[in-house]
């Protein structure tokens, strides 16, 4: 029979404090440089701008993150996706899933979900294979509480 282990950490000082915010801008953008290309996302959430980032690396390792944004980037960096302040929960973990000793996974991840805990926003990235680390972010606009009822 297999032994399956669960465990969620919670982050200390996150980025972005658990609990409740108000959600009001996410898009999308690229950065192009000589030797890589990394995507992001612009999110405005409670009046402040921070960027998701995800970096494919090389094919067949990729990394995904969050951060505030710099004054910089608040300036050059323009959110055109804009709706009404929309509640939403955030959360920042670690999660571990062990099957029979083995690691199933290993993830660093910030989430963002409606009042139902529907996913609104994830960005996560996968440590169970060291060296093939895989970064995700994920945005599902039909979660947020204004599309809800459409």
């Amino acid at each position: 029979m297999e032994e399956r282990k669960v465990k969620l950490v919670r982050k200390e000082n996150p980025i972005v404090p658990d609990g409740a915010h108000l959600l009001s801008g996410v898009d999308e953008f690229r950065i192009t440089g000589d030797l890589w290309d990394v995507d992001g996302w612009s999110i405005l959430l409670d009046g402040e701008m921070y960027i998701a980032y995800y970096d494919p690396d090389d094919g067949y390792r990729s990394y995904a993150s969050i951060r505030k944004a710099t004054a910089e980037e608040v300036a050059n960096i323009k959110i055109i996706n804009k709706f009404p302040p929309q509640e939403v929960i955030s959360s920042s973990y670690r999660e571990t899933i062990e099957e029979d000793g083995w690691c199933q996974r290993d993830a660093e991840t910030f989430r963002l979900a409606n009042c139902r805990g529907d996913l609104v926003l994830e960005v996560s990235t996968d440590y169970s294979e060291d060296y093939y680390p895989h970064g995700h972010v994920e945005y599902r606009p039909e979660n947020l509480p204004i599309n809800l009822n459409r």
